[in-house]
């Protein structure tokens, strides 16, 4: 058997700690832990209620957000993580329903998209203002 070099540890700490310094650098000079890329987007609307709702939350608040286009109603639950009952379940605190006027997401207006951004932990509902358009002609 070959005896392994005294130096063998120092070398194997130096180039640990080179590797390191490297990611380091790659980790503070380039893109954030959470891009953009990841963020989750629909741009159709989906059945409303509970099941199709977007989580979010920061450790100290927690929530389901969904829509409902036909109604223009935005509705959501709020939890808390020290909200448990006998059962150990974790409990919504209370729901929250807001209903727009008039209704941007109606089915003719053909615009909807909900984000859920990862690096803010926030949702950005978009939908299309309706307009009226009066069309005028010209009598000669």
């Amino acid at each position: 058997l070959r005896s392994i070099p005294r130096n063998f540890s120092t070398r194997r700490m130096r180039v640990t700690a080179f590797f390191l310094l490297l990611l380091h650098v790659y980790v503070v000079y380039t893109e954030p832990l959470f891009p953009s890329k990841f963020n989750v987007e629909w741009n159709t609307p989906i059945d409303p209620g509970v099941n199709a709702s977007m989580p979010l939350g920061n450790g100290h608040l927690a929530g389901n957000f969904w829509t409902d286009p036909k109604d223009g109603m935005i509705s959501f639950y709020l939890a808390s993580p020290s909200a448990w009952d006998e059962n150990a379940s974790l409990l919504k605190l209370t729901m929250v329903n807001v209903t727009i006027s008039p209704n941007p997401f109606q089915p003719h207006n053909n615009h909807f998209n909900q984000t859920l951004d990862l690096a803010t932990s926030s949702i950005y509902l978009t939908g299309k203002e309706r307009t009226e358009t009066k069309s005028s002609k010209n009598k000669r």
